[in-house]
């Protein structure tokens, strides 16, 4: 490690100034909880791991490292070769450009060997078939990891207008038909959080067994039920399914598909009933016949 030769002394609280992260912590107890990062030899698709490693222990262990002339000899001790090759020059003693901080050394290490086409390298494994789609008996957990981890690493999934739908829609698409299908129902005005969970929902009632199977119950000679028009009944969150006529009027009220209250959409990141269930079908029904009642003419233009 870079601090061997304290070794000796990491039985014994480590002397900090006052309100440093673990300023009461050993250096063995500190090495627990903010372990080093790994050592960088120049290899390119390490780099953004290593340098959040990196950051996280110059910041969480700053306790180890309270002047930048430390932190900077802490980060070339921990690259080697090819990796220490941009900003070896700067450290040496003869250098008329010595590294004034850590900031400084991590900018010229980023220039070296940071990834600047994230975003098309992602767009790229969007649209490979055969990477980025859920796979039939894949666990859903997989594939969260997989579509967070590309749709992340592209903007306009995240910012702009419409943001949220484009990944709403990009998320549905890429799921097995089964599970498509039971939030294909959902609208995307709810937003990508509420059709993950339904998805998620849907997904661990089919792995528990507690989901109705497509097969034909022996109800006797002659007899039977077939369950699979069950299996198919949409399934949105807390199994509450809005009729598209309903869905509609909701709408023509500018009133929230959820808690049916005007003036806010389900999706809104502030929406008063974030977090909450849906009220029921029947609710929400007289909610909208009270205000179709009252407002007859808006019906009658919308048909």
């Amino acid at each position: 490690m870079a601090h061997e030769a304290l070794e000796g002394t990491s039985a014994l609280p480590v002397l900090t100034r006052p309100g440093s992260p673990f300023e009461n912590y050993s250096i063995k107890e500190i090495d627990k909880r903010v372990p080093e990062p790994f050592v960088f030899e120049g290899d390119r698709a390490d780099f953004e791991n290593w340098k959040m490693r990196l950051i996280n222990r110059l910041t969480n262990a700053s306790v180890l490292y309270p002047t930048e002339h430390a932190k900077l000899h802490y980060i070339l001790s921990r690259t080697k070769g090819k990796g220490s090759a941009p900003i070896v020059g700067r450290m040496r003693e003869d250098s008329m450009n010595h590294y004034q901080s850590a900031e400084e050394m991590i900018k010229d290490l980023t220039q070296a060997f940071g990834d600047y086409d994230a975003t098309r390298r992602a767009e790229r494994r969007r649209d490979d078939r055969s990477y980025f789609p859920m796979k039939e008996n894949e666990d859903l957990e997989e594939y969260m990891t997989r579509f967070a981890s590309v749709v992340n690493d592209i903007p306009w999934y995240h910012m702009g207008p419409g943001a949220e739908r484009q990944k709403t829609n990009l998320f549905r698409q890429n799921l097995t038909k089964e599970i498509r299908q039971a939030v294909s129902h959902m609208d995307e005005d709810l937003g990508f959080e509420a059709i993950r969970r339904a998805a998620a929902n849907y997904y661990h009632n089919a792995v528990e067994g507690t989901r109705p199977q497509n097969k034909r119950k022996n109800n006797g000679p002659g007899g039977g039920q077939n369950d699979s028009q069950e299996a198919k009944k949409p399934r949105g969150p807390n199994n509450t399914y809005r009729s598209a006529a309903l869905k509609k009027l909701l709408r023509l009220m500018n009133a929230c598909l959820r808690c049916a209250v005007i003036g806010h959409k389900a999706s809104d990141p502030d929406a008063p009933c974030q977090g909450k269930d849906y009220i029921s079908n029947k609710e929400a029904q007289k909610i909208a016949e009270a205000w179709a009642a009252a407002n007859p003419g808006k019906v009658q233009s919308s048909a």
